[in-house]
C-alpha cells in the first residue's frame, strides 16, 4: 500500500468534509482509491482501504466496448465492491475491466480484496470523469455522490467504473 503523498493526493483536498470538497478531490486525483485512503489515514490511522467483493462476472464487453476500446464480443471482467476502511463503507463501485491489458499478477490480485486503484497504480493510469451526480434515481439513503469514469493506461482504456460514495466520507472526527 502507498501513503497519501505517494498516491498524489494533495493535503488541501485529502480531507473532504462536504460533498463539494469530495467531488473536487475526486476530480483532482487520478486515483479515487487515493482519496479514500487519505480519508482512512485521517480517520482510522494504520488501516488500509479494502475492497470487499460482493459480485464477480466474466461478461462480454457489450455496452462497455466503446468506452474500453474493444470489440463487443471481447471478454472483460466485472466486480462489484464495497471499499471500506475498517468497518466504514466509503464507497460502492461497479468495475468493468480488460484483463488482457493487466499483468497476470494484477489479475490475480483483483481476485482478492485489493482495491483496483492500488493494483493498477504501476500502470500510472489517468482518469477521465464522465459524470458526477449528487441526485439520481434509485439513490440509497447513505449515498451522497456518484461518479462514472474511465481509467486509461498506455495500453489503452483499462476500466470503466461507476462509484457511489457514502455518507461516511463526510465524517469530520
Amino acid at each position: 500500500m502507498f501513503g497519501v503523498a505517494a498516491l498524489g493526493v494533495t493535503p488541501a483536498i485529502a480531507q473532504p468534509s462536504s460533498v463539494e470538497a469530495l467531488d473536487a478531490a475526486l476530480f483532482a486525483n487520478p486515483s479515487a482509491t487515493a482519496v479514500l485512503q487519505a480519508w482512512c489515514d485521517r480517520h482510522r490511522p494504520g488501516l488500509k482501504v479494502r475492497a470487499m467483493v460482493t459480485r464477480r462476472e466474466t461478461p462480454s464487453a457489450g455496452p462497455h466496448a466503446a468506452l474500453l476500446g474493444i470489440a463487443e464480443t471481447d471478454p472483460i471482467a466485472y466486480r462489484r465492491v464495497r471499499l471500506t476502511c475498517g468497518e466504514e463503507v466509503l464507497s460502492e463501485a461497479d468495475n468493468w475491466y480488460v484483463p488482457a491489458r493487466l499483468s497476470p499478477e494484477m489479475n490475480a490480485a483483483l481476485a482478492g480484496d485489493a482495491p483496483f486503484g492500488v493494483v493498477v497504480r504501476p500502470l500510472a493510469p489517468s482518469r477521465r470523469n464522465l459524470s458526477s451526480e449528487r441526485r439520481w434515481d434509485g439513490q440509497s439513503e447513505n449515498a451522497i455522490l456518484r461518479h462514472h469514469a474511465v481509467l486509461t493506461a498506455s495500453s489503452g482504456p483499462i476500466a470503466e467504473v461507476i462509484e457511489v460514495y457514502q455518507r461516511a466520507m463526510l465524517a469530520s472526527n
